[in-house]
């Protein structure tokens, strides 16, 4: 099974912390069930003598904790056969002592326990009804349990049904939540690992085209030669290259959320206002809006982006961000007053290509269950509309996507512009 643990971190803390919770779980449903037989055995019908039985399962659960305790290495934390093994074991006292009306009830939920830690939901559920099937076999299969529609055989197994439910789904649910987080920090440990690529690779690679270009400007003035105008226009692609190279290396730097959404969007606004004479305003609420981490960065990226694009391609004078709480959900409108295009032809341009631009936005917003939506005319602007949950969603059906804009067709829409 795979093993999260081996590549992030934190997945390994929680599995040891899990191993310990599963560890204590079950040395606590052995004591009480052990209490309950050895005090009081004649309140149980029990097919083993209880001490042999006690001990048994004891040494076994002994066997089973000490490794989790003594955090030894052996192998991943769950196997198909360890678990097949801990569930036959689990279930054999409540087989023996009673079926449903045993005191090791509880004992028989842990392999359950351990399987919604640590295993998908799918097993977790097989592993539950596995459980449940042993139990209330043993129940039928051993005549001397018999069973009468009493009060207290709904009681018991009404309760050993609802156990059996929480233990199967609650902390799978609880899981889950972590399982997000570590997302989250294997996508923001990614983009930094990018941008130190980045910064190592086509940063580097555009300053030296740069120096190589002066250099040879110079060289060609120094001969008598003054038409550079060529040079001159190469420089100015490296030197915007450079920069928009820059600008991807600073979205990937700032991947970790902190809460604060609006300011550091205001942040951004601000460089962008140092380094254009576009008007940008940002309206939104004095508060920071609760959103989960990975949601927080995404948005962010798909505002930045779409500002940079209004940037360098709008023509623009005025650009507007507006971030609104909508229901559960996040909404920003990025507008500006520039030449617009045909938004027509990018929503039906064909097979995917291979632009980013609008389609990374796009994806971006479907990554974490978002809606995204571009409104353009012609020399009547553009309003770029992203909607995402506070919290990330997984979207029941994968929606429709919007075709990417190939390289050419963007150069021909810039140079339009």
């Amino acid at each position: 099974m795979k093993n999260d643990s081996q590549t992030n971190p934190a997945a390994h803390k929680l599995q040891e912390r899990g191993g310990l919770a599963v560890a204590a779980y079950r040395l606590l449903a052995l004591g009480i069930g052990s209490i309950q037989i050895l005090v009081f055995p004649s309140e149980y019908i029990s097919l083993v003598p209880p001490v042999a039985l006690v001990s048994g399962v004891g040494l076994y659960t002994l066997a089973s904790i000490l490794p989790v305790l003594l955090r030894l290495k052996v192998g991943n934390t769950l196997s198909y056969t360890r678990l097949g093994i801990d569930v036959v074991v689990s279930a054999f006292p409540v087989a023996v002592t009673g079926g449903v009306h045993s005191p090791f009830l509880a004992f028989a939920l842990t392999p359950v326990l351990a399987s919604s830690l640590f295993l998908h939901r799918r097993m977790t559920i097989a592993v539950a009804l596995v459980s449940v099937a042993l139990v209330f076999g043993s129940q039928a299969a051993i005549p001397a349990y018999g069973y009468r529609m009493t009060l207290r055989e709904i009681r018991d197994v009404s309760f050993y049904l609802i156990a059996a439910a929480l233990t199967t789904f609650l902390p799978y649910l609880i899981n889950a939540r972590v399982k997000q987080q570590w997302r989250y920090e294997d996508i923001v440990e990614e983009r930094r690992r990018l941008s130190h690529e980045l910064h190592d690779g086509p940063v580097q690679t555009a300053t030296a085209l740069r120096w190589q270009v002066q250099g040879l400007r110079r060289r060609l003035q120094q001969m008598g030669i003054d038409d550079v105008a060529e040079l001159e226009e190469v420089e100015k692609l490296a030197e915007m290259g450079q920069q928009e190279t820059r600008d991807s290396l600073d979205i990937l730097r700032n991947s970790s959320a902190d809460g604060h959404f609006v300011q550091r969007l205001q942040g951004y606004i601000d460089r962008l206002r140092q380094q254009s004479a576009i008007d940008f305003r940002l309206h939104a609420d004095d508060r920071d809006f609760e959103m989960d981490p990975l949601v927080e960065v995404e948005l962010l990226h798909i505002c930045q982006e779409a500002l940079s694009n209004a940037s360098r391609h709008s023509g623009a004078k005025n650009v507007a961000v507006t971030i609104t709480p909508v229901n559960n959900s996040i909404e920003a409108k990025i507008a500006d007053d520039g030449r617009g295009f045909d938004v027509v032809s990018f929503y039906h341009g064909g097979p995917a290509g291979s632009g980013h631009g609008l389609a990374v936005m796009q994806e971006r917003a479907y990554a974490i269950g978002g809606k995204f939506r571009v409104a353009s005319l012609p020399r009547r602007g553009t309003e770029v509309v992203v909607q995402v949950p506070a919290t990330t969603i997984r979207p029941a059906v994968a929606p429709r996507r919007v075709p990417a804009v190939s390289h050419q067709r963007e150069e021909a829409w810039h140079r339009a512009q």
